[in-house]
This record gives C-alpha cells, structure tokens and sequence, in this order.
C-alpha cells in the first residue's frame, strides 16, 4: 500500500485544500463538529462554543497583519483573532527575527512554501490544527527571546526546535494513539503500535523536507544536517 494512502484507507481523509486565498480559521470548525454531535450533554457546551466564536469574531474585525506581528513578542498573543495566512507570515517573521533564516542562507520563497504545506497539511480538527502549531512554534519563539536558553544552544539547535514545533503535530487526524491501535490501522502496524502517530508526524515532516520546493536546509553543513 502507498504510504500516502495510509490514512485516507480508513478515515477517508480529503486532499488538503489550497487556503493561500481564504481567511480560514480553525476555532470556527470546532462548532461544526459540536453541532453534529447528538449527544445531549454537548448542547451546553455549544452554546457557550457559540458565544465564544461570535465575541471573537467581533474582535478579529479590528485586528490586522500589521497588529498580528506586533504582537509576536508578546507572550499572550491573540491566536484566535487571526487566519491561517496571517500566521503562516507570522512564522517567517520569527524565524527571521531569530537570526535562523541569514545564520543559514534560508532561501525565504522555500520556506515560505514549507509553511504553506504544513498549514495544508493540517486538518481543521477541534485542538490539533495549525492554530495549535502557531501557538507551539511561537512559545519556543518567546522562549528564545526571553530566557538565556541561547547560552545552551547551538543556532542549529534552535533551528531544529522551530522546525519540531512547525511539524510536530503535522498530518494530526484528530484521533489519539489508542484509536489506531484498536482499529489496526495501516498506520498503527507500519510502526508496530510505537509512537504512532508521533513517528507519522516525524515521517510527514521528513517527507516535506525532502521536497526540493521546501529544501530549507540546504545551506547547513553535512554535519549539522
């Protein structure tokens, strides 16, 4: 079996879109998913989803890319308030801010498409989704910024961790490890029940890497690769 067909087999999975052009956010798909749920006890639940949405989206109407990069030093940026366009422009201005992108001659039109890929790439499940990467890129960004952590760190471990917390959740379908195993899904026996999705997360992150429209590392040492 194809590999890239491991998950769609079972959970029929869409092809991910192309939302270069759309203002798509995450948090909305949430209550479509609670809607479909018949379960009585989730009705309180919507209701309060339904307000949380509705008091966010009057915020996000004052909001802009502009303000959205303002806000990157700051340790309780509005995440929700923003598409996934804004904080995908985000990303590169981090990893810039950071040093990575000059320290290793990153070619910016590839990384700028690696990040689309991963913003592709993630469903619009109700936790594990690209808002949910851009909040974990950004704390290892604020991390960095704020602590001494670099006097620990080589520029190439630093890289390595804002390429983990790009991809460390890619691909996620929104069902946990104990789901896969139980079905005996392709991807649960490709990995004999160890890590599994955390090895798919690894192996999808891997495999956009080695697309040479994504090839940021090119200009790291054999070493450092």
């Amino acid at each position: 079996m194809p590999e890239d067909d491991l998950f769609r087999v079972m959970n029929k999975v869409e092809e991910p879109s192309d939302d270069d052009d759309e203002e798509v956010y995450d948090y909305e798909n949430v209550i479509v998913n609670k809607l479909k749920t018949p379960d009585l006890r989730e009705r309180q639940v919507i209701k309060e989803l339904l307000e949380d949405v509705e008091r966010i989206k009057a915020l996000k109407s004052g909001v802009s890319k502009e303000s959205a990069v303002e806000g990157i030093e700051s340790d309780f940026m509005p995440y929700l308030l923003y598409d996934r366009k804004t904080l995908r422009d985000c990303i590169l201005v981090m990893l810039e801010r950071l040093g990575l992108i000059e320290r290793f001659k990153i070619d910016k039109e590839k990384l700028h498409h690696l990040v689309r890929d991963v913003s592709r790439h993630m469903k619009r499940v109700p936790y594990h989704n690209f808002t949910h990467v851009f909040n974990i890129v950004h704390m290892c960004f604020i991390i960095i910024r704020k602590t001494n952590i670099r006097e620990y760190l080589d520029d190439v471990d630093i890289l390595s961790c804002m390429i983990g917390a790009l991809g460390h959740d890619l691909d996620h379908p929104g069902f946990n490890n104990v789901y896969f195993q139980k079905l005996r899904h392709p991807i649960a026996l490709k990995f004999n029940d160890q890590g599994i999705l955390e090895n798919y997360h690894s192996y999808m992150l891997t495999k956009l890497l080695s697309d040479p429209k994504n090839d940021i590392l090119s200009g790291l040492s054999p070493e450092e690769k």
